[in-house]
């Protein structure tokens, strides 16, 4: 596989099987190549027939896999744009292996695709994403509250009435695929 582990951060609180994982990870190489930001464009999917290499102290936990769901960060990514331009939750298994879709740039944004992974899960959006986004922010010295406006009763309204994407994450007829 040609990601690198760095960390899981383990943001399961109760009912283990059934919260996200937050996986921060590293790509093999730059998803842009030469100045070609087709990459994305395209579906990025991780094959995780082998688990990630481990990078760092050794001190980290043992990789256990991905499910759907979960989200990935990739620190890298991370261009100035916005605080989740680096974020991606994972999709329902396909061919190919796990794709990851697309969750926003400044902000969580959700598509349809997102919300049919977390379908019949006994937990609300904010029970599943608010700790993993919050993690992503305070890597960037930042907070949900930062983001929202600063004051609880925002976050709250946005958890209540949640961004929706305006294109989905994932074309469903799509065929470029990035395997990372």
């Amino acid at each position: 596989v040609g990601i690198k582990y760095l960390e899981i951060y383990n943001t399961r609180v109760t009912m283990a099987n059934s919260l996200p994982q937050l996986h921060v990870l590293k790509l093999h190489e730059s998803p842009v190549v030469d100045g070609d930001y087709s990459r994305f464009d395209m579906v990025w999917v991780i094959d995780d027939a082998s688990p990630p290499e481990t990078e760092g102290d050794g001190d980290k936990p043992e990789f256990r896999g991905m499910n759907a769901g979960d989200v990935v960060y990739f620190p890298e990514l991370l261009s100035g744009a916005g605080e989740f331009e680096g974020t991606r939750i994972v999709g329902e298994r396909i061919e190919q292996g796990l794709p990851l879709l697309r969750c926003g740039i400044e902000g969580p944004e959700f598509s349809q695709e997102i919300l049919a992974v977390t379908e019949g899960r006994s937990f609300t959006l904010r029970e599943l994403y608010e700790r993993p986004f919050d993690s992503i922010l305070q890597e960037q010295g930042f907070s949900l509250l930062d983001i929202f406006g600063g004051a609880e009763e925002d976050i709250d309204s946005f958890w209540e009435n949640p961004t929706m994407q305006r294109r989905p994450s994932r074309d469903s007829g799509q065929t470029d695929f990035w395997t990372i």
